[in-house]
C-alpha cells in the first residue's frame, strides 16, 4: 500500500483510509443511507466501518477517502476481495454537493486501476433500484447487469453489476 496523497481534482484530495478516518466514514454512510431511508447496521453489514484497515488488508484491497480543503472526509470508495479473480467494489459514497461533479468517474478510475494491478479479472458490486444515480453512473461507465449475489434482503441490495477488467 502507498501511503501517497494527491490531489483528485482542485480542492479535492484522495488518500488511503487510516483508522482515524472510521467515525468520518460511518458519518458519511450514514448520511447517503438516511437519504435513502436505509438502516446502519454496524453490528453486522457495515461493521468494516469501524476497523477499515483488517477488512481492507493492502495486499488484496483498497479503502480511499476523499478530502476536501478543510480536511473533511466528502467521499469513499473500496475494493475488497471476494475470490482470487473477482473483486467487490464497495462503499462508495459522496455528500451530494459533491455529486456530478467528475469526482465519481476520477474515484472510479483509482479503483480500477488498483483492482487490475491486483490482479482481479472482474468487479462486481450490488445496489438498490431506488439509488437511480448510482443504476445510471455505473452503466455509464461500463458495467452490466448481472443477478444479485451477496443475499442481502431486497430492500437494502436489489439491483448488481460487473465490470471485466
Amino acid at each position: 500500500m502507498t501511503t501517497d496523497t494527491r490531489q483528485l481534482i482542485p480542492g479535492i484530495t484522495l488518500r488511503h483510509a487510516r483508522q482515524s478516518d472510521s467515525q468520518a466514514v460511518i458519518g458519511l454512510v450514514t448520511f447517503v443511507h438516511e437519504e435513502y431511508r436505509y438502516e446502519m447496521d454496524l453490528d453486522r453489514r457495515d461493521r468494516d466501518l469501524f476497523d477499515i484497515p483488517a477488512f481492507y488488508p493492502p495486499s488484496q484491497a483498497c479503502f480511499f477517502v476523499l478530502e476536501d480543503e478543510s480536511g473533511r472526509i466528502v467521499g469513499a470508495g473500496a475494493i475488497k476481495q471476494i475470490s482470487e479473480k473477482d473483486a467487490e467494489l464497495c462503499r462508495f459514497y459522496f455528500y451530494p454537493e459533491y455529486r456530478a461533479r467528475g469526482i465519481g468517474k476520477r474515484l472510479l478510475d483509482e479503483l480500477i486501476a488498483f483492482a487490475r494491478t491486483a490482479g482481479y479479472r472482474r468487479l462486481i458490486l450490488e445496489t438498490h433500484t431506488d439509488m437511480v444515480e448510482a443504476d445510471r453512473f455505473y452503466r455509464k461507465h461500463g458495467f452490466t447487469e448481472i443477478p444479485v449475489y451477496s443475499g442481502e434482503p431486497p430492500e437494502y441490495s436489489n439491483l448488481a453489476f460487473e465490470y471485466r477488467l
